[in-house]
């Protein structure tokens, strides 16, 4: 499930970072999102009906308008998550969670202890938009505050109610970000344990192609070194022999580690989130699930293309961002860094950046292309904004 926190990926702060999310991601999202605000809706019209009983229209008004524009911050806060992309995550958050008080408190005016219902919204913005670490950190002093101020401002039946709403909904939105970075673990764990399976297959199948072949060999090397002064025309012919018992090795060895290496689609997207997310850079990557809609032929292609742009965004465009979207006969893979005509990023003091063009980064798309066009598809390499310091690369196949 895409929730929009970046998790442990989020961590290069210091790039500048697209501001919002990408469109196709927004109904999620705010679905996800969303879904909590039922609570908030049932308090500002309980706040509403009753300054309306009370024959305060004013009151109502401020309370019906405090919800809508607490609604629209808390909302906003997920589909744009950088509002300032040279801040770091934290500091957006915390940006976001001053316009949340300030909403907050002009509520209060007409909600008076109503107000701390609120509470666990704050912890869901936390919660969602940064590192699992960060993330409780800020949700315990969160949920702290919501309890001091319940147990400060009320007494009896509302102050339990509220401490216990707080301290509920709270561990809710918790757990679902702890359960959500359980799947990713479990992604991480069946790519180690396939990968193990083809280490396994690849050394079976290794040792059975040879066995047979080296023994061969080496039984003839054996009979020309015995024929070589006694029958030297014998001798070689079986030198021949070994000639073409080693080609035949050779290319049953090339053909079981093709076939071992050929990449799985599935686990190429679950290794892509991981490489990413090691790398430091925000991860946006299809479900495994998405692998069903893509026919067999696509398949080995797309998982091709996958691994030589994510190791291009990692190694050579500098990016903070990688959004891959997948469909049956479409792969794109879009970074936000410096495009596929900027330098490429080297580390360390001094040293100068190369052009993109280098064989570093070109050597792995022509041999993309090659595949492509062998597939009967097509590859496409350009900048995702034209014009711009930082352009991104756009890698398409399509088939």
């Amino acid at each position: 499930m895409n929730t929009g926190h970046p998790g442990p990926a989020d961590t290069a702060d210091a790039v500048p970072r697209s501001r919002v999310l990408p469109r196709e991601e927004w109904g999620a999202v705010l679905g996800f999102a969303g879904v909590w605000l039922v609570f908030l809706l049932m308090a500002v019209a309980s706040v509403t009906v009753a300054r309306i009983q009370a024959g305060d229209a004013a009151g109502a008004a401020v309370a019906v308008g405090s919800g809508v524009l607490f609604t629209a911050v808390y909302l906003v806060s997920f589909i744009v998550p950088d509002p300032v992309p040279s801040w770091p995550r934290p500091a957006n958050t915390g940006l976001y969670t001053l316009a949340l008080v300030l909403v907050t408190a002009l509520f209060a005016t007409t909600a008076g202890s109503a107000a701390i219902n609120v509470v666990p919204y704050f912890a869901a913005v936390w919660v969602f938009s940064q590192r699992r670490r960060t993330a409780l950190t800020a949700v315990a002093v969160i949920a702290a505050i919501g309890v001091v101020l319940a147990l400060t401002i009320t007494d009896g039946e509302p102050q339990i109610w509220l401490t216990g709403s707080i301290l509920v909904a709270t561990a809710v939105i918790v757990a679902v970000r702890l359960a959500s970075d359980s799947e990713d673990a479990m992604t991480a764990v069946r790519h180690e344990l396939d990968l193990s399976r083809q280490r396994e297959e690849l050394a079976r199948d290794v040792h059975d192609v040879l066995g047979h072949s080296l023994t061969a060999v080496h039984v003839k090397a054996q009979l020309v070194t015995r024929l070589i002064d006694v029958d030297p025309a014998r001798a070689k012919a079986e030198a021949e022999q070994i000639v073409t018992l080693t080609r035949s090795a050779i290319g049953e060895v090339r053909s079981t580690v093709d076939g071992l290496s050929a990449p799985q689609l599935a686990t190429e997207l679950a290794g892509a989130r991981r490489v990413l997310s090691d790398a430091g850079i925000r991860a946006e990557v299809p479900g495994i699930e998405a692998v069903a809609q893509v026919p067999a032929q696509a398949a080995e292609l797309f998982a091709w293309t996958l691994r030589e742009a994510v190791t291009n965004a990692v190694r050579h465009s500098g990016a903070a961002r990688v959004r891959i979207t997948l469909a049956a006969d479409r792969l794109t893979v879009v970074d936000d860094g410096v495009g596929p005509d900027g330098p490429v990023p080297v580390s360390g003091p001094g040293e100068a950046s190369e052009p993109s063009s280098s064989r570093r980064r070109g050597t792995g798309l022509a041999g993309l292309r090659a595949r492509a066009r062998a597939a009967g598809g097509t590859l496409e390499v350009r900048p995702e904004h034209l014009g711009t310091e930082r352009p991104g690369t756009r890698v398409e196949v399509t088939l």
